[in-house]
């Protein structure tokens, strides 16, 4: 993740953040969605190594985003509130986890593990979907 905060967050400096932020999020999500279809103990620690980078990346870059949007004096009430969002994740993986990880699945190719991995996918492909939609940095379109 700290490899991944520095290359991203040089990259969003050079080529705007909401682009950067869209590809670290599907970076994590395509190679933690990959990860679950990997048996191949190497191939799965790359792909979650890989989704790490994607995570280094999304953490810094999103607060940097979202303070461009926000006036001085206003801006660490908003930060603290994007902060506990992590929180609000923490506590769905976790949950998720212990929810679906227990369980054994009907199909023998394909196990409770691999259920999870999916479904952790699921927020940061959404993620990078819905910021799409979003404008790019007042920063990045000064320049």
């Amino acid at each position: 993740m700290m490899f991944g905060g520095y290359v991203w967050g040089t990259l969003s400096d050079l080529t705007g953040r909401r682009k950067t932020l869209i590809v670290s999020l599907l970076v994590n999500g395509l190679a933690g969605l990959f990860a679950a279809f990997w048996r191949n103990y190497y191939y799965f620690l790359l792909l979650r190594f890989i989704s790490g980078i994607g995570v280094g990346g999304s953490i810094p870059i999103v607060f940097a985003y979202q303070s461009e949007f926000i006036e001085k004096g206003k801006r660490a009430k908003y930060l603290a509130g994007l902060s506990s969002f992590w929180i609000v994740g923490q506590i769905f993986t976790s949950s998720a986890g212990w929810i679906i990880i227990p369980h054994p699945t009907n199909n023998n190719n394909f196990l409770s593990w691999q259920v999870f991995l999916l479904i952790a996918a699921v927020p940061s492909l959404l993620s990078a979907t819905l910021y799409m939609f979003l404008p790019e940095s007042p920063k990045m379109l000064q320049q």
